[in-house]
């Protein structure tokens, strides 16, 4: 969707595209959080990432 008139003579304004463009976000969103829900939920997926050891390059970084 652009902004701007259409062959039908309908006028599409600015904000209306930015709010499409949230809405789309907005559902993408949602669902992402329930793919993500689902996956924790039948163990598929964890959020405890302090309970995996670091990668060699983050034990031996410079922290100075």
């Amino acid at each position: 969707m652009v902004a701007g008139r259409l062959e039908s003579g309908v006028r599409i304004v600015h904000a209306a595209v930015l709010a499409a463009e949230g809405l789309r976000a907005r559902d993408h969103n949602l669902r992402r959080g329930e793919e993500v829900r689902s996956l924790i939920a039948a163990g598929r997926a964890g959020v405890d990432v302090l309970a995996k050891p670091l990668f060699p390059y983050q034990r031996e970084a410079d922290l100075a």
